[in-house]
This record gives structure tokens, sequence and C-alpha cells, in this order.
């Protein structure tokens, strides 16, 4: 897009401009005056494509941005869902081990103490 419009620009500015070496002072000021006007042209045309380029990557920029707090939200979330079942998994792991301390659940240690006491009656 920018070699494009340095192109025409210098094209038509040095098309303009082949009048300045004219021997009539009217054509070769008439022909400064159009290049002039030609580079304020280009000049306007180049900001406006500047500003709405500016205006695309800002609108570019917000997404991205609203992308990243989005995401952000969801690695926090889900940091405190692990977080969750972390605080799950350990208060499972402490009522396991109660009830087995009360003999409601029998676990390994019943069974090695009954394989212990078979062990001994034979």
């Amino acid at each position: 897009m920018w070699a494009a419009l340095h192109t025409a620009t210098y094209d038509t500015i040095l098309n303009l401009s082949l009048g300045e070496g004219s021997r009539e002072p009217a054509v070769a000021h008439d022909s400064w005056l159009l290049s002039k006007e030609a580079g304020r042209v280009v000049l306007s045309t180049a900001k406006r494509l500047l500003i709405g380029e500016a205006g695309t990557l800002t609108t570019e920029l917000k997404s991205a941005n609203d992308r990243v707090a989005q995401l952000e939200r969801q690695f926090l979330d889900a940091e405190e869902t692990i977080c969750n079942l972390k605080a799950e998994k350990l208060a499972t792991l402490r009522d396991v081990e109660r009830l087995s301390d009360e003999g409601l659940i029998i676990g390994e240690k019943s069974q090695q103490t009954s394989a212990g006491a078979g062990d001994q009656a034979g």
C-alpha cells in the first residue's frame, strides 16, 4: 500500500513539475502550484490512510486486550476450580482416614491385621 502511494506521489509530482523547466514563467508557476497542490493531496491521503490504519490497529488492539482479559478470567476460574478440587480431595482423604481409624472402613490396615492373625493361628 505504501509503495503504491509513494510511486503514485512521485509520478504525480514528477509529471506536474515538468513544466517548471518551461521558458514561460506562467507555465512554470502554474506547474509549481499544481505540484504543490498534488503534494497536499498526497499528504492528505496519506494522513487519512494513517488515521484509518491507526483506527483499525486500535480496534484490533482493543479486541486483543479484551481476549487477554477473557483468558485471564478463565485462567483464574481454572485456578479456583483446581484449588477447590484439591481442598475436596484433602477433605475426602481426611474423612477416609477418620473412618478407617474408627473401624468403619475396612482398609489395608484391617486386612493386614487379619492376615497377621491368620499367620499366628497357622
